[in-house]
């Protein structure tokens, strides 16, 4: 019964040679998504033969043996281990906390840039929140974001000793090289790791994701306990029932530093990561709060100045905000060219001021501050993009803008967005049919709440092509919603699938539930220019709410 998923098993296992070797396939795993994915009947010991074949392996060395602890409900462990996560559309390696109860074997995950302070009590506190309650005790790593343990005894970190304080509950830390004093999260690390980071995740919004980690996380333990004569969803509920109260009052997990900019008003971290306010408070002091996932910069009196999403990692980044050049670059337009407001613009607005005279450029950069100042550098940049699109035609880039920010609004709202240039996902599907994987492709896109198809019928398919496509529109009906981006009238869409009688299946799915987003209108970059002397009363009013109000209902 194997024998015919030797071929996929040798295909994922060949994957892994490429993947961090802590993330790769087990023969558990393997087992699973034969299961899952392709509905195979076979056994777990099956699967274990021959992945081991496969792999070639020598046999295990015997281990040295460890004493078995014993814990009590609402004692816990915990550690950090590494994952690599498609962060915003690129691999990063990040770490996963992981909260474990040895009592019941359950342990629950939230997903950190870095293994910080910062990071360590904000994990805890969104699982404290997430269960209701604390730990009595909880035995930590030795490690460098709660403290270390020396021959002087053991030093906490200022933050992690200010949150414990406040919470109120025991800690303690493992003697140095003794990971076995914890063997229970060091275990429980890896299993989270294997099964619920491989394949590598997307993950777009961290705060999302962590938020049904831990239900996710809590499924896990809907098996027999390895020891005990009940499931461990069963045992964590006495975990549960031992935990301590919460304080009223929730913990700020933030450090703060008193730092002193430079001459642009901007505060550097760990010697590479820019942070700016603006260049009125150039060459002053600042106190600057390191959260694990925001920078917040307030000046001595305590006015907030500036908030920036942290940045980790060895390469040297800048968080420079665009708006805080705005107001500088009117009084100096002549710096538009090297400036960070036009690297930070949509191409259509970029290339548009770029045609611009000093003086039209002026008036268009004196809107955008002030709805900037009234609504934000985001809202702003869209109101000039929507003025630009419905007075003086859609080109692609700019529909293309508008349904990556439709799709980054359904992120926000918790939903799975998948963005794809139709071309390319025709190519993905021919792909895996041939390799024979059509199946597993079409059930990890129709996990998307919603998938966006971005230049529909820029290049014509071949009828094989039209039927793949054909599957994915086909089934999303009435399961999810699907935006199309496209210069092509429904009428003619027999020419892009080769087949008149598959176009119009595919039209009567779209048009039953469907709304339409239309541009019309000359592209007039030019003529049109005094297009942006608008109030920004006007700028929120008029075009830009016809079109809210339609993508809104696209999105709901």
């Amino acid at each position: 019964m194997i024998d015919p998923y030797l071929p996929l098993i040798e295909q994922w296992l060949a994957g892994d040679r490429g993947n961090w070797r802590k993330q790769r396939h087990t023969a558990t795993r393997i087992w699973e998504r034969l299961r899952d994915e392709h509905g195979v009947e076979v056994s777990l010991s099956t699967v274990t033969r021959a992945v081991a074949r496969l792999r070639r392996e020598s046999a295990v060395e015997p281990r040295d043996a460890f004493m078995d602890l014993v814990w009590h409900p609402g004692e816990a462990q915990a550690d950090f281990g590494e994952v690599d996560v498609i962060y915003r559309g690129a691999v990063q390696r990040m770490r996963h906390f992981v909260l474990d109860f040895p009592y019941s074997n359950i342990g629950l995950a939230q997903l950190m840039p870095g293994e910080n302070a910062e990071c360590t009590c904000q994990a805890l506190l969104d699982l404290f929140e997430w269960l209701g309650g604390m730990p009595e005790r909880i035995v930590f790593d030795n490690a460098a974001g709660v403290g270390r343990r020396s021959s002087g005894g053991i030093r906490w970190t200022r933050l992690f000793q200010a949150f414990q304080a406040h919470y109120g509950f025991d800690c303690s830390l493992c003697s140095p090289y003794a990971g076995h004093e914890k063997g229970a999260v060091e275990a429980k690390v890896g299993m989270i790791r294997r099964k619920l980071f491989v394949p590598k995740p997307n993950v777009w919004n961290l705060e999302n994701f962590n938020s049904r980690l831990p239900g996710r996380c809590l499924e896990l333990g809907r098996k027999p306990h390895h020891a005990k004569d009940e499931e461990e969803v069963c045992l964590f509920a006495e975990d549960r029932g031992a935990l301590l109260s919460l304080p009223a009052k929730r913990f700020d997990a933030v450090a703060w530093r008193r730092m002193r900019t430079d001459k642009y008003g901007v505060v550097t971290l760990d010697g590479r990561h820019r942070y700016s306010t603006d260049t009125s408070h150039a060459r002053c002091d600042v106190l600057v709060g390191l959260r694990a996932l925001e920078i917040e910069i307030l000046d001595v009196e305590g006015t907030r100045l500036a908030a920036h999403p942290r940045a980790y990692g060895q390469a040297s980044t800048s968080s420079e905000d665009p708006s805080m050049q705005l107001a500088m670059l009117c009084n100096r337009p002549n710096a538009w060219r090297n400036s960070l407001v036009r690297q930070m613009l949509p191409d259509p607005l970029r290339e548009w001021l770029d045609l611009q005279d000093e003086t039209a450029r002026r008036g268009a950069l004196q809107t955008l501050k002030r709805v900037d100042r009234e609504s934000g550098w985001a809202n702003a940049v869209e109101a000039m993009l929507t003025v630009l699109e419905s007075t003086g035609g859609a080109d692609k880039a700019g529909v293309t803008i508008l349904a990556i920010g439709l799709g980054m609004r359904a992120v926000e709202r918790g939903l799975n967005v998948r963005f794809h240039q139709t071309a390319e996902l025709v190519l993905q599907l021919g792909k895996a049919k041939r390799d024979g994987n059509l199946d597993a492709m079409l059930r990890d896109v129709g996990r998307a709440d919603l998938i966006i198809l971005d230049e529909f019928g820029y290049v014509p398919f071949d009828i094989d092509g039209a039927r793949l496509l054909y599957q994915i529109i086909a089934g999303s009906y009435e399961r999810r919603s699907i935006v199309f981006t496209t210069n092509i009238e429904s009428g003619k869409w027999g020419t892009i699938f080769a087949d008149d009688k598959l176009a119009a299946a595919i039209i009567d799915r779209i048009m039953h539930h469907g709304r339409l987003l239309e541009f019309t209108g000359q592209s007039r970059r030019v003529s049109e220019a005094l297009m942006f002397g608008r109030t920004p009363t006007e700028l929120a009013s008029g075009s830009k709410e016809k079109t809210k109000e339609q993508a809104g209902a696209l999105l709901d």
